[in-house]
């Protein structure tokens, strides 16, 4: 015998049509927090939700993004970083400092003897024989000036030439 209503479709779940029976469960990446649904909604950005039949996205953690719609959130890449959760994208490291991990929450600040002329770096660069850098962060490391030298690299001062 029929029924003489048709049941709207549980939370987690949606039918395309109000007189369609079958009621489908929603995506991975999707959600619905309605009873009677006609259509499941996308994940906004920031957030995520792996399992299907859901009715609620979870936000991303720091060192992570998603685009709208995601299943899952990525890691930020090497030189990038999420500080906030629920980012839709990474912040790329400033000049002068890295990240050599991926997911990462903030940058590292270049070392003494190192220097990052780029933003968006993996690692920082070791100054050269004679240059030094004698600060953390330094964009560039600074050549020895005349009658001053260093044999070494990654150095953080110059020596004065012997007389």
């Amino acid at each position: 015998r029929g029924a003489s209503k048709c049941k709207p479709c549980k939370v987690g779940h949606a039918s395309s049509s109000p007189s369609q029976q079958l009621c489908q469960g929603c995506s991975a990446g999707q959600f619905s927090n309605k009873t009677g649904a006609l259509l499941c909604s996308k994940c906004e950005v920031g957030r995520y939700q792996p399992n299907t039949t859901s009715t609620h996205c979870a936000v991303c953690p720091v060192g992570r993004f998603a685009g709208e719609g995601a299943s899952a959130c990525e890691e930020c890449s090497f030189g990038f970083f999420a500080n906030e959760t629920g980012m839709s994208s990474c912040h790329g490291c400033s000049a002068g400092s890295f990240q050599d991990e991926r997911g990462a929450s903030k940058c590292k600040a270049c070392a003494i003897g190192e220097a990052g002329s780029s933003p968006n770096q993996r690692f920082c660069q070791s100054c050269l024989v004679g240059e030094y850098s004698n600060s953390t962060g330094s964009l560039l490391c600074t050549k020895c000036n005349a009658g001053r030298y260093q044999p070494n690299t990654t150095s953080t001062d110059c020596a004065s030439c012997p007389t």
